[in-house]
């Protein structure tokens, strides 16, 4: 998602509770990544509101949108591009065209403004559909397109690029895209016998929370019912790589680079290293038990002591965004303080010595949770082997606080 499109200045951006719009990036991600996705939330969570908000991110891009709906709700949806008091979202100025289902079983005549006999299906970017569940795959009559046949033939095959499903329920074998956090890595997948597992991590966390008080990233191991909170970071990264791909592909291994601890952190955060590791041999995770894997993220204050371990990989890369975005100028007084400090970077053992430390925590912690995990129904077992030291990690980057 792009973040300097504006849509967190607008008033339907402001209008949405925390999980909407986490609910809306995810599912803007989702369409960039696999051209479509199926907002599923139940009934009253605000599924028009959600979508609304993708709708207004794809119009700021000059995108041509098309919402679809019953023909009971045209109203529901045609108000927000109407210059209407009714209209709490006049200053967005939605520019989207509104059809009714039954539309795509007619060739001729208007509905509203719209010349049936005209319209040019192919010029749509983004299709919205409320209540899709009426266009099921029923066999054609003869002579006629079903309005299933139509919306794939006519609108989906003939241009646009993303598809979002707003539905009450999902039948028959269809592979379900939950907006929300499931535990499962690649939610749209091409095998739809696969098995989910998400009702039993669900469990898994639940029961967590009913029998004790716990840090929520803490939850089995890294909670993956936070991840959405990784979306910022995500949009930041995805705009960045627009212009800065082939430099963050050509930059070596092991880069850093010296920051000054931003104010409002003076007082929780401590000179020091945050490390980030790539794994690449030895035991590997899943993203129940680190949101990251196969990188791990380690912050330890100049002393040696670990403040915060890859558990707790959002609360680190806070750390870091503070500290480090918009910083687009060298700090030459802290760069000049490090240069004399290390010799111009050649005397480096003081951040050797900090990085095998970090590594040795992170093992640690790992095989805190392997020897949890023989304690769970279904456990794996525990072999120390697997876990050598260093060499099992690359060094990606360092990021010095001062």
């Amino acid at each position: 998602m792009k973040s300097r499109t504006g849509i967190k200045e607008t008033l339907i951006w402001e209008k949405l509770y925390k999980f909407q719009r986490d609910g809306a990036i995810g599912a803007i991600d989702k369409i960039e990544k696999y051209n479509g996705c199926i907002i599923a939330d139940s009934v009253g969570l605000g599924k028009t509101y959600t979508a609304l908000a993708v709708i207004k991110y794809y119009e700021l891009r000059n995108d041509r949108v098309l919402v679809l709906c019953p023909k009971k709700l045209h109203d529901n949806w045609s108000i927000y591009t109407q210059n209407d008091v009714r209209n709490i979202f006049a200053a967005d100025r939605f520019n989207y065209d509104v059809l009714n289902h039954t539309d795509l079983s007619r060739t001729s005549g208007y509905s509203g403004d719209i010349n049936l006999e005209t319209v040019n299906w192919s010029n749509y970017d983004l299709v919205v559909i409320d209540e899709s569940h009426n266009f099921r795959n029923n066999p054609p009559v003869k002579g006629h397109l079903t309005r299933y046949q139509r919306l794939m033939g006519d609108i989906i095959k003939a241009g646009v690029y993303e598809y979002i499903n707003l539905i009450q329920r999902v039948k028959g074998r269809m592979v379900l895209l939950d907006i929300s956090a499931t535990g499962e890595e690649n939610l749209i997948e091409e095998d739809p016998g696969k098995k989910m597992h998400d009702l039993e991590y669900r469990r898994n966390q639940l029961q967590q929370l009913q029998t004790k008080v716990v840090d929520l990233e803490d939850i089995s191991g890294g909670i993956s019912i936070t991840d959405l909170t990784y979306n910022d970071f995500k949009m930041d990264l995805m705009e960045y790589m627009k212009t800065h791909r082939k430099e963050l592909e050509e930059a070596p291994s092991g880069i850093y680079a010296v920051a000054k601890i931003d104010d409002s952190l003076r007082d929780t955060v401590q000179p020091g290293v945050i490390f980030t590791l790539r794994q690449l041999h030895g035991t590997q995770q899943n993203k129940e038990q680190n949101s990251l894997f196969p990188y791990y993220m380690v912050y330890i204050t100049e002393n040696g002591t670990v403040q915060l371990s890859f558990l707790h990989g959002k609360k680190i890369l806070d750390y870091y965004k503070k500290c480090c975005s918009e910083q687009n100028e060298v700090l030459k007084d802290v760069v000049s303080e490090f240069n004399a400090e290390t010799k111009n970077g050649t005397q480096m053992s003081k951040y050797s010595d900090l990085l095998e430390t970090a590594i040795q925590n992170l093992i640690g912690k790992k095989q805190e949770q392997g020897v949890a995990s023989l304690f769970r129904r279904g456990g794996t077992t525990l072999d120390t082997d697997e876990f050598r030291g260093s060499e099992d990690f690359e060094l990606v980057s360092f990021l010095i606080l001062r």
